[in-house]
């Protein structure tokens, strides 16, 4: 969070005009979800740049990777690497998650 806001501060960029792309544990895997302002939804990250540039009105994509099927700690599974299978989802759901963060950024670099 410290590192976003001083770089907004630093370029002088709106924070409207950025987009926080972060996993996601309340969705399914490879589910994609555009919001442009509001809840961390208990991401510590983006609870983390909301407490350094002041406010919940940032724009984010989240995606997701779903939660542990067994009693692992959230800490430590949201830090392993994907396993065989879970990667083959994220190579089917790749097209739907880039087209997501195209139909998002394409207006704004259009209205530049």
């Amino acid at each position: 969070g410290k590192a976003v806001a001083q770089y907004l501060r630093y370029n002088e960029i709106n924070k409207k005009n950025i987009l926080v792309i972060h996993d996601d544990l309340e969705l399914a895997l490879g589910d994609v979800k555009y919001q442009e302002a509001g809840s961390a939804h208990g991401h510590n990250g983006m609870r983390s740049i909301h407490q350094y540039v002041g406010d919940t009105d940032i724009p984010q994509l989240r995606i997701g990777i779903g939660r542990p099927i067994d009693q692992r700690p959230i800490e430590k599974f949201v830090l392993e690497k994907f396993k065989p299978e879970e990667r083959a989802i994220l190579q089917e759901k790749r097209q739907v998650i880039l087209d997501a963060i195209t139909k998002v950024i394409e207006p704004r670099r259009n209205q530049e």
